[in-house]
């Protein structure tokens, strides 16, 4: 009986050593990953979520974890930590506005409009001079007026039709620089990692106007008061839309 008795227990304490052998053998490897760790970032994990606990009284458990690259915190998209990035559009929309392929769209619309209002002008002048080469007869010069009446408010009709046609034409124009400047905008925040772009106006540019109306729409138009100089990258979207820095 004490053979059989000394015998487990001597498997016990092998047992035993086995098992402390292996908790200081992981305990050296984990010691060795730390230390690794430190010559270099330092790192915690790798894990698949990391549960923190709110020291109020009545406060929960908040468990992060790692959405598709993004700290998330919930299931919803909106729970999400997303990178920002802000760009001063005005200066880029007035470069692009200002190209020479826009310059020559209005230029031709230009053009045309006024061959159309030269032409009319010189009926003006003509009727004008018939009004006067009628003299006394009244029935002439009459229907002279009436027609000259009737080119004028032509002519009205036609500067209104000119005014509509440019502002359709810049109003296309500017649609079209938007949408350069947001496929540019694209280009840096992919090239960048940034999830979210921002337009804004430094907070350090001057008011333009001398009314109190401009002063506070200078203001409104200022969204962001305070940001890290680092989340600008207007001068990469510049850089892309291969533009001057002004």
């Amino acid at each position: 009986m004490l053979r059989n008795e000394r015998s487990l227990l001597l498997s016990i304490v092998a047992l035993l050593a086995i098992l402390n052998l292996a908790f200081l053998l992981q305990g050296t490897a984990t010691t060795a990953r730390a230390e690794a760790h430190m010559e270099g970032e330092p790192a915690l994990g790798p894990a698949s979520s990391l549960a923190l606990v709110d020291s109020s009284e009545d406060g929960g458990e908040l468990v992060l974890r790692n959405e598709t690259g993004h700290l998330a915190w919930g299931e919803h998209p909106q729970q999400r930590a997303w990178s920002v990035g802000f760009v001063h559009i005005g200066p880029m929309l007035n470069q692009l506005m200002d190209s020479e392929e826009f310059k020559e769209e209005r230029e031709e619309l230009t053009n045309e409009a006024k061959e159309k209002q030269e032409e009319i002008e010189a009926q003006l002048e003509a009727i004008g001079k018939e009004w006067e080469d009628a003299g006394d007869d009244e029935a002439a010069r009459e229907a002279i007026s009436q027609r000259g009446q009737q080119l004028y408010q032509e002519y009205q009709v036609f500067q209104q039709e000119v005014e509509m046609i440019q502002q359709a034409l810049a109003a296309d124009q500017l649609e079209r620089s938007y949408r350069e400047m947001i496929a540019a905008v694209n280009v840096v925040a992919d090239r960048l990692d940034i999830d979210i772009v921002e337009r804004f106006i430094p907070t350090e540019d001057e008011f333009n106007g001398v009314s109190i109306e401009t002063a506070m729409q200078e203001i409104r138009l200022r969204s962001a008061l305070r940001y890290p100089e680092a989340c600008d990258i207007s001068s990469e979207v510049r850089e892309e839309l291969n533009l001057q820095d002004e």
